[in-house]
């Protein structure tokens, strides 16, 4: 297993601190244009809580929804002028990604915030004091939307992904169950196969040494006949016992 599935906040903390660095930059670079406000530390923090907030997009999906949107609608209803103002589309990519399986819960989730984005921005454009053109509401819901459904095919994705590794996994333990069972059938057949050697040779071995018994006085040819009978069964019975032994080394 790689590194990064292992530590999977890890890997969120260290987007979240890159990306929110950038954000930094590009808000301390940026030329106020309009209608838009100086820089001041309220937007840097702004900017701060939004990436501490994606930073839980894993462990805990909604919380970091919520409190990207917050500190977003906060930024832009402060007109903070800024180069990198991409939390909300990843927050909302993220939340689509990892909301879980309850795919209609999701979207009521993820739409809603996508709805309170268009809003703020309609305000922005309707607002006498602001300068936001009217294009840029399809820019938002476009951006917005388009995160959200790359987020859903990500999703089917990892799903389709998951079912086929679980049936993978359910192959490779049916497979190795009828393996047991396969050697199991081998060893009783084989275990019935040598009681029936075992078994008839002690008959046959039993039945002449009652014989040769019998008759050692007063026929020894039949007795010696007797013998050499038992010598030949416990020739066989050796040899396929052997034989049976090959298999089972095999």
């Amino acid at each position: 297993m790689r590194w990064t599935q292992r530590h999977p906040f890890r890997v969120d903390l260290a987007l979240a601190t890159i990306v929110g660095v950038l954000a930094l930059v590009g808000y301390a670079v940026a030329d106020r244009t309009g209608s838009q406000r100086d820089q001041d530390v309220w937007g840097a923090l702004l900017i701060g809580a939004q990436a501490t907030s994606f930073a839980f997009r894993r462990r805990a999906v909604w919380w970091a929804l919520a409190g990207v949107t917050v500190c977003t609608v906060a930024f832009w209803t402060a007109d903070y002028p800024t180069n990198l103002d991409v939390f909300s589309l990843l927050a909302i990519y993220a939340a689509t990604v990892h909301g879980g399986d309850d795919r209609r819960l999701v979207w009521r989730r993820v739409g809603t915030a996508v709805i309170v984005f268009e809003a703020v921005a309609l305000v922005g454009v309707l607002a006498p004091n602001e300068d936001l053109p009217a294009i840029a509401l399809v820019g938002i819901l476009t951006l917005h939307l388009t995160a959200a459904f790359f987020g859903e095919a990500v999703y089917d994705r990892q799903r389709r992904m998951a079912e086929l590794q679980l049936r993978a996994d359910r192959a490779d333990a049916e497979r190795e169950l009828l393996t047991r069972q396969a050697v199991a059938d081998e060893r009783a057949r084989i275990a019935r196969e040598m009681h029936d050697v075992v078994a008839h040779s002690m008959s046959v071995v039993v039945v002449q040494a009652g014989a040769a018994e019998r008759a050692i006085d007063t026929d020894p040819d039949a007795a010696r006949e007797a013998t050499r009978n038992i010598q030949s069964v416990g020739r066989e019975a050796l040899s396929e016992m052997r034989r049976v032994l090959g298999v089972l080394r095999d």
